[in-house]
C-alpha cells in the first residue's frame, strides 16, 4: 500500500512505485487509481480507463473511480459501448450516492480538462441511465426455490 501512495514524487519515480505496488498486489485499488490519474494527465485515456475500471472493480464503493471511468470512456470513442455497463454497476452498488457524487466530481473538473458542454452531456447520460435502472427495480426478478415435493 505504501508504494501506491505517489504524492509528491516525480512522474518517473511514481510509475516505478505503481508498477512495484501492482506487482506485489494486483488488487491494490489505490495503485490502480493513482495509475489512472497519471495516465489521464498524459491524455492516455485508454490506459486510464483500464486503471480506473480496475480501481472501481476492486473498490466498488469508490465513486471517484467510477466517475473517472466514465470520463475516460467519453474520451475513447471505441469504448463508448461500455458506458451503460459501468453506469449500471456503479449505480447498483452505490445507489443515489453515485448520482450525487458523480455530479460533484464532474463539476470539480477544470474547464480545460472537461468543457462545460461535456459535463452537461455526461450528467444527462448518467441521469438517463439511472432513471431506466430505477424503472427496472420495480420489475425485479423473483427467485423461487423448489421444495423436495416439487412445490415452491
Amino acid at each position: 500500500m505504501k508504494l501506491a501512495d505517489v504524492k509528491g514524487i516525480s512522474t518517473e519515480e511514481a510509475e516505478v512505485h505503481l508498477d512495484l505496488s501492482l506487482a506485489a498486489d494486483g488488487l491494490c485499488g489505490l495503485a490502480w487509481f493513482n495509475r489512472g490519474v497519471r495516465k489521464s494527465v498524459r491524455n492516455d485515456y485508454y490506459e486510464a480507463l483500464i486503471s480506473f475500471l480496475m480501481a472501481g472493480l476492486v473498490q466498488p464503493n469508490d465513486i471517484g473511480s467510477w466517475s473517472n471511468v466514465l470520463i475516460c470512456i467519453f474520451n475513447c470513442d471505441e469504448h463508448k459501448n461500455l458506458m451503460p455497463l459501468v453506469i449500471s454497476t456503479a449505480y447498483r452498488v452505490n445507489g443515489e450516492d453515485f448520482i450525487r457524487k458523480f455530479g460533484q466530481v464532474i463539476e470539480e473538473n477544470p474547464e480545460d480538462r472537461l468543457p462545460k458542454f461535456v459535463k452537461t452531456e455526461l450528467i444527462n447520460i448518467v441521469g438517463s441511465y439511472a432513471r431506466e435502472l430505477n424503472k427496472d427495480k420495480s420489475q425485479s426478478s423473483i427467485i423461487r426455490f423448489f421444495n423436495p415435493d416439487g412445490t415452491y
